[in-house]
C-alpha cells in the first residue's frame, strides 16, 4: 500500500515528538512548555488516526457497494427482469432481512442498506 497523506503527516509529527524528546533529554528538564508542546502533537496525531480510519471506512464501505451492485447488475443481466413469477434467488439477493413489528407492519431491509417500514392492509 502507497502511503496516504495521513500516514505522511503522521509520520512527520512523530518525528517531531522524537525530536523533543531528545532536546528535553539533552537538556535534561521538562518544564511546562515541553508538556504543552507534546501534548498538542499527541492530540494532532489523535486527530488524524481518526480521520484516517474514517476514510478508510468510507472505502471500505464505497468498495463493498460496487460489488454488491456489480452483483446485482451481473444477476440482473442473466434473469429475465420482466418475469411474472416470483424468483427465490432474486429476492435472497436484494433483501437482508424482514422482520414483523406489529400484526400490521413488516420491516424490510434491503442488502443496499435501504430499510422500508411496509403497512400490511387486511381486507375481508
Amino acid at each position: 500500500m502507497e502511503p496516504t497523506e495521513f500516514d505522511i503527516e503522521i509520520d512527520r509529527l512523530q518525528a517531531e515528538m522524537l525530536l523533543l524528546i531528545e532536546k528535553s533529554a539533552k537538556e535534561e528538564c521538562v518544564d511546562e512548555a515541553f508538556d504543552q508542546t507534546y501534548q498538542e502533537i499527541t492530540n494532532q496525531i489523535k486527530k488524524l488516526k481518526k480521520k484516517q480510519l474514517k476514510a478508510q471506512r468510507e472505502q471500505q464501505l464505497a468498495e463493498s457497494y460496487e460489488e454488491r451492485e456489480a452483483g446485482l447488475d451481473g444477476y440482473v443481466k442473466k434473469v429475465n427482469y420482466l418475469k411474472q413469477e416470483f424468483d427465490d434467488d432474486l429476492v435472497r439477493s436484494l433483501l437482508e432481512s424482514i422482520k414483523v413489528i406489529s400484526g400490521d407492519k413488516l420491516e424490510i431491509q434491503f442488502q443496499s442498506g435501504i430499510v422500508l417500514i411496509q403497512r400490511i392492509d387486511y381486507y375481508d
